[in-house]
């Protein structure tokens, strides 16, 4: 409605109070709505004004945006009426510069925070000849802008070493595949090392270096030091795998769902939201919502039965395998999207695990009303950094994707159906501040 915009615009209005003032103005006289409307808008002004700058408000920058399309410089967007965006869409941000990776098109963009395209890695056989990049490899060819090609069989999970490196998910030969029967699923995947100058230097598979093809790969991700985390699902578990710089396995670790800690003296069912690694120790944080329970109508097994009890990370020490501590979550409870001016209505929304920063910041995510966000940000010990509300047009994008730099920025690439717009949030200035203070 109308006036959601008005609240959009003026965050330090009493939602209730503003609402209020709209009934009454609906029961007055219909000549009279004009003036009001008039006289709301001039108190609304001058509101503004005495308010300044809202404090709980993180301000978005866009540092630029790219088309839709498939040219070099796009993003192909495969939307298939009435099912669920699945293609992998992911951003990473590193030194300023910014990579996105096209799952469909089978490439990798690498631009200045200008939006100035500086670098492709690309499949010619799902993408046209680059017109903007030079692709000679000749020995006197001297370029700040290449194309490099390697014949992906598809782009997935992606990031990338404080060298510059680039590990990035594809798919083995068909002949390479290998059913697992112990895990119950098909391992097709491995991890490529591609250098800054396109070559491939070797793959890494569960052993290590030249290893088995793993199974499905949810994330990549990568330590302050260089070391590698590979998390992969199957129906029974998640798998976790720990690499060194140069790939050596150091560890791994099998995360059953019938093994998650659940809290003492409650009858919930826990669900793993996500696993994200600490950017300097080794150990993990595995956010676990909890849901009341109910007897099942067959076979007497308790089931879950859809209501929420509470939200919590655990800490999990990779070496000794122990969870060596878990924090709290916080309820978070949102308005009502109905319209009501008697109850005052709030409905609960959980918190979305986005990922860490160096120092042990965790980030959380939960949407609410009028394309706003609240953003948390808690040290590993739970205590709150701050809290923060950042805004995204939800209800206009096909597609979201965020990155954790880890300084602490915080990156989003928001898709909409002709545009991409990559923009970021200086959450690092928010970490300094905190580690000043402690």
């Amino acid at each position: 409605m109308w006036f959601d915009g008005i609240l959009v615009t003026f965050p330090f209005i009493d939602t209730h109070l503003f609402r209020v003032v709209l009934f009454f103005m609906r029961l007055s006289n219909k000549h009279l709505w004009i003036p009001c409307l008039i006289a709301l808008s001039a108190a609304l002004l001058f509101l503004s004004g005495c308010a300044g700058e809202d404090s709980s408000k993180l301000e978005r920058e866009e540092l630029f945006s790219i088309p839709v399309g498939k040219t070099e410089n796009a993003l192909n967007l495969i939307e298939v009426d009435r099912q669920p965006f699945t293609q992998r869409i992911r951003l990473v941000m590193k030194d300023g510069f910014i990579y996105i990776s096209n799952g469909s098109s089978r490439k990798i963009m690498q631009f200045n925070s200008y939006g100035d395209l500086i670098s492709l890695l690309y499949n010619p056989e799902y993408n046209p000849l680059p017109v903007l990049l030079n692709q000679s490899k000749e020995e006197n060819t001297v370029t700040s802008k290449n194309a490099f090609t390697y014949p992906f069989r598809t782009v997935g999970e992606f990031c990338l070493t404080p060298d510059n490196t680039l590990l990035i998910e594809d798919e083995v030969l068909e002949e390479r595949r290998v059913y697992d029967e112990e895990l119950d699923t098909m391992l097709d995947r491995i991890v490529l090392r591609i250098n800054r100058e396109g070559e491939l230097e070797d793959y890494i598979g569960q052993e290590g270096v030249g290893g088995t093809p793993f199974p499905y790969i949810h994330d990549l991700q990568i330590t302050e030091n260089g070391e590698i985390v590979v998390l992969c699902r199957t129906m029974k578990s998640w798998l976790l795998y720990w690499y060194t710089p140069r790939g050596s396995l150091i560890f791994q670790i099998s995360i059953l769902y019938d093994k998650l800690p659940v809290p003492e003296g409650l009858k919930v069912i826990p669900a793993l939201e996500t696993i994200h690694a600490d950017r300097d120790a080794r150990r993990l944080y595995l956010k676990l919502d909890y849901y009341h329970t109910q007897n099942g109508e067959t076979g007497g097994e308790d089931v879950m039965s859809g209501s929420f009890e509470k939200s919590r990370i655990y800490i999990l020490d990779i070496e000794s395998g122990t969870y060596e501590n878990f924090i709290e979550l916080p309820r978070y409870f949102r308005e009502s999207e109905e319209f009501n001016l008697v109850r005052d209505e709030k409905e609960e929304a959980l918190y979305e695990f986005i990922g860490t920063a160096a120092g042990g910041y965790l980030y959380l995510l939960s949407p609410d009303q009028n394309n706003a966000n609240e953003l948390l940000i808690l040290d590993e010990t739970g205590r709150l950094v701050t809290r923060k509300t950042i805004i995204i047009q939800e209800d206009e994008l096909v597609y979201r994707d965020f990155h954790i730099a880890g300084d602490g920025i915080l990156s989003a690439l928001l898709c909409e159906k002709e545009t991409c717009r990559i923009v970021w949030w200086r959450c690092d200035k928010i970490l300094e501040a905190d580690r000043d203070e402690g």
